[in-house]
């Protein structure tokens, strides 16, 4: 894997370099560190400090190649265009301590380079190694989903990952009073028991197909109702994880997924590492082969669908109990 990694004079660095330490990254990767000197906020000690990020860095990585450069110009357009040049398969930036995940996610610079890389952007924050091993998938049954999944399956570092795929659907409204009938209300709850059983459907082919490319048994899926910012990020931190993975469609970008009200509220809430697959097409995991593997569905297409029961509670799950079950 060639991994670009953007250094510069802030903390920022130090938890891009840190998360390195017990993400398994470095493993069979081509590192190139960058520093872009910003040709309007530019700093007279940013070549100094980039150096010692980069000596920290040199020594983390003594095992793979790790090279420099040095570029002067737009931030964000510098990064892209040495991510291009270079061909990188990921761009790994950092976040600052003080103020969270939110303030490189929702930033101008890492709002450009998420939107137009073209490879998946990693947003590093340090974790101890027993909670870098949990990695968080929130995946729906989409086409955006199945991309950050299959990224997922080709990354060397995770068959040594505890990986968790998490769906949640909204619920219901609490009242029904702008119903204007009660069919019309018993309409709307038997699209919702279906499309609960659809997501768990593919989900469930989804897990299988992950589990058989990392060799392992099973990878454990939870499906949940409730708001899905809150329950993503709740889920992130209660468990904990190291890394949250996360798909965005390639037609929009960083604008639906990182700054819409889900992704927004999760980048704010959530505390650990993000990782945006970007536009990506998956050619392995599919969702009409998923839906036409169930029968149960096939029956429901014919047929009104029953109380699915599929969904469960963040609260109070048991989020390492899942792999030895």
């Amino acid at each position: 894997m060639r991994l670009l990694i953007c250094l510069d004079e802030s903390s920022a660095s130090t938890q891009a370099i840190e998360f390195l330490a017990h993400s398994g990254l470095v493993k069979d990767s081509s590192i190139r560190a960058l520093h872009v000197v910003d040709k309007n906020h530019g700093s007279a000690d940013a070549p100094h400090f980039f150096q010692f990020a980069e000596q920290n860095l040199r020594a983390l990585c003594q095992s793979v190649t790790v090279d420099s450069a040095i570029e002067t110009g737009d931030v964000a357009h510098c990064i892209l265009n040495t991510a291009a040049s270079w061909k990188a398969d990921l761009i790994l930036l950092g976040t600052s301590e003080g103020t969270g995940i939110a303030r490189l996610l929702l930033g101008s610079v890492s709002q450009v380079v998420a939107e137009h890389a073209s490879c998946p952007v990693l947003v590093g924050r340090a974790r101890t190694a027993d909670v870098a091993k949990n990695v968080l998938v929130a995946a729906d049954d989409s086409e955006c989903s199945a991309g950050a999944l299959e990224w997922l399956s080709e990354q060397s570092w995770a068959p040594e990952k505890n990986i968790l795929v998490l769906s949640v659907v909204h619920p219901l409204p609490a009242s029904y009073g702008f119903v204007d009938s009660v069919s019309r209300a018993s309409e709307m709850l038997l699209q919702q028991q279906y499309e609960e059983l659809t997501r768990t459907h593919v989900i469930e082919h989804w897990c299988k197909k992950l589990a058989g490319e990392l060799g392992r048994n099973r990878v454990p899926h939870l499906i949940a109702v409730g708001d899905p910012s809150d329950t993503i990020a709740k889920a992130a931190d209660a468990w904990p994880c190291g890394l949250l993975v996360v798909g965005s469609h390639g037609r929009s970008g960083i604008a639906k997924v990182l700054l819409g009200s889900v992704s927004q509220k999760v980048a704010v809430k959530s505390s650990c590492a993000v990782a945006i697959v970007r536009g990506r097409k998956s050619t392995r995991f599919d969702t009409a082969e998923a839906l036409a593997e169930s029968a149960e569905l096939k029956k429901l297409l014919a047929e009104k669908p029953q109380s699915a029961n599929v969904t469960t509670s963040i609260v109070g799950t048991d989020f390492n109990g899942l792999f030895y079950c």
